[in-house]
């Protein structure tokens, strides 16, 4: 009976384990009826939003926005200064505009020849770069609706970073009726690449580090590293999948985070001196977005498997994981605290640095550390009871035994029990979680 009692409690718990423990919880939530995205400002302050044809902005201490901007079609991109100040939207009314954090009336809006795919702006908001479905790529003053300039490429404009500063600019196309798509790169002074360089397939995602002295490419299934001075790429890495669909550089450059499409699924980290990397994180399903603090400390990542993920530089144990309804989208402040995550329609907000992830509430504190690998297994201290890493930390049968009898034979008894006759929690839940771990393992 005891024996038939444990099998079904283990069972039960398996089944309720089948998600992992989250170990935090979001500040807040909103949710819209259509597709969020989100984007924090580098100071953690606030938090731009869109989704349908609409722009939001939020400040960090409210779910409530503080205002909202209807544009005339699907804003398909928006970005926010590093200090909140300005944001930037492109929309399929094929127009560029520019606000000021404090209105929702725009400050000004540029028409393009088509649908707006791709805008970014610099630290101080002095700078926006757009591309557009029109094969341009436009520069644009903050203090002006007219472009400084305006550069005609083969294909539709479908990614565009700017440096912080705001001297250097790349752009990456869709590819053409050949093919062949392109990564352009600019200074500010002239519409005239200082380079460019073709790939096979579409770009998916580029970064620039802060100086504008690296760069970053994803295209097709290939992780490409740039130095700003040559279109040879300083080192390049090819993933087991369909596509890189993500990346992002840490400010100095010294670290590329990266996120892998269908078959891979994986979050990947790299220094910028080596095309392998320091490690790689297997989702449960494709990554959607990667983003990294500004010294490459901390690494988010959001997945089709709906979760959130956040790393520490150090290990590829995730330091916690949140589950969402849908894909997700992600963004985080430039020291690391504060993450921002967009799942079908609702934007997250999480404090990298409460309590509850070991920290003393004072903002002092830090992720709590993993101990050990999902997944791996070990013997006890006592080197009789079993145990498994689950979220970072040991889990581990608690049985008692005797010394072997005359017969070699060892006597075994639990360590406690309750009225029924029950294992302790720690005996079933470890059992449970090496159910799991098994099937998770099992090969298909």
């Amino acid at each position: 009976m005891r024996s038939s009692l444990l099998l079904l409690a283990c069972l039960t718990l398996a089944l309720m384990s089948a998600g992992e423990a989250e170990a935090i919880e979001p500040e807040w939530n909103y949710t819209t009826e259509e597709l969020m995205r989100v984007s924090i400002s580098a100071d953690g302050e606030y938090i731009m939003g869109r989704s349908g044809s609409k722009v939001y902005i939020f400040d960090k201490d409210s779910s409530t926005p503080l205002w909202n901007y209807t544009a005339g079609g699907y804003v398909h991109t928006a970005a926010i200064s590093a200090d909140g100040e300005y944001i930037a939207a492109g929309s399929y009314d094929n127009k560029v505009y520019l606000f000021d954090k404090d209105s929702s009336t725009p400050l000004w809006n540029y028409t393009t020849g088509d649908w707006v795919y791709y805008v970014a702006i610099s630290a101080d908001g002095e700078y926006i770069v757009a591309g557009s479905k029109d094969h341009k790529v436009y520069l644009f003053n903050r203090n002006s609706s007219t472009p400084l300039w305006n550069y005609t490429t083969g294909d539709g404009v479908s990614r565009a970073v700017i440096s912080e500063d705001g001297e250097y600019i790349v752009a990456g196309t869709k590819e053409g009726d050949d093919g062949i798509a392109s990564v352009y790169f600019f200074e500010k002074d002239s519409s005239t690449p200082l380079w460019n360089r073709n790939f096979s397939y579409k770009v998916e995602s580029v970064s620039i580090s802060a100086d504008g002295m690296y760069i970053a490419v994803a295209a097709s299934n290939t992780l490409y590293f740039f130095d700003k001075g040559s279109s040879a790429p300083l080192w390049s890495y090819e993933v087991s999948s369909y596509e890189v669909n993500s990346v992002d550089i840490s400010a100095d450059g010294e670290y590329i985070a990266a996120g892998s499409y269908v078959w891979d699924n994986r979050v990947y980290l790299f220094d910028k001196d080596s095309s392998a990397p320091f490690w790689g994180y297997e989702t449960l399903n494709s990554v959607s977005s990667v983003a990294i603090s500004a010294d490459g400390e901390y690494i988010v990542a959001g997945s089709w498997d709906n979760r959130v993920y956040l790393f520490d530089k150090n290990g590829s144990t995730p330091l916690w994981s949140y589950r969402t309804e849908g894909p997700v989208s992600v963004s985080i402040s430039a020291d690391g605290r504060y993450i921002t995550a967009s799942s079908s329609g609702t934007v997250y907000l999480f404090d990298n640095n409460i309590s509850q992830n070991g920290g003393d509430g004072d903002g002092g504190g830090s992720a709590k550390e993993a101990v050990c690998q999902h997944g791996d297994t070990k013997l006890a201290d006592d080197g009789f009871n079993h145990c498994i890493c689950n979220n970072g930390e040991w889990l581990c049968t608690d049985m008692e035994y005797k010394e072997k009898d005359d017969e070699g034979n060892v006597t075994v008894t639990d360590a406690e029990e309750d009225e029924e006759g029950i294992p302790t929690l720690s005996v079933i839940t470890t059992m449970a979680a090496v159910a799991v771990m098994a099937l998770r393992r099992r090969p298909e």
